[in-house]
């Protein structure tokens, strides 16, 4: 077993480095020109000193799992559902302000929608 070299100050690595051990390991990998860009172009937009930087801290994120993937997507997906609502109630208030008066296809689509309501704000 490799025991770690504790560093003498911490920021040896970088002035944001808050890792407390020395990193002895190397980690050699090949990539193509173009790859080697978009990692560069990637490093940049991320703000990172180097690209050491860059692939060490993507490399040691966590990957979400299944369960969290799944939950974002339904966030995504009601995200998405919310806005259409929202059109709709825009397109509705415009039609009120002109002076124009509700038809009944307006009100019978208003009921499931109080409906909803209701049993979002129970839950």
């Amino acid at each position: 077993m490799i025991i770690p070299r504790r560093k003498q100050k911490s920021g040896q690595a970088g002035n944001w480095d808050t890792h407390p051990f020395l990193r002895s390991e190397r980690v050699v990998l090949r990539v193509s020109p173009e790859e080697l860009l978009t990692l560069e172009k990637h490093r940049k937009t991320h703000r990172f000193d180097n690209l050491a930087q860059y692939l060490r801290a993507q490399g040691l994120k966590p990957t979400p799992s299944s369960t969290e993937r799944e939950t974002y997507t339904a966030l995504v997906d009601c995200t998405y559902q919310l806005n259409k609502i929202g059109v709709n109630v825009n397109q509705i208030a415009r039609h009120l302000n002109q002076g124009s008066p509700l038809d009944d296809e307006v009100y019978a689509s208003g009921d499931p929608l109080l409906n909803l309501n209701k049993s979002v704000l129970v839950a």
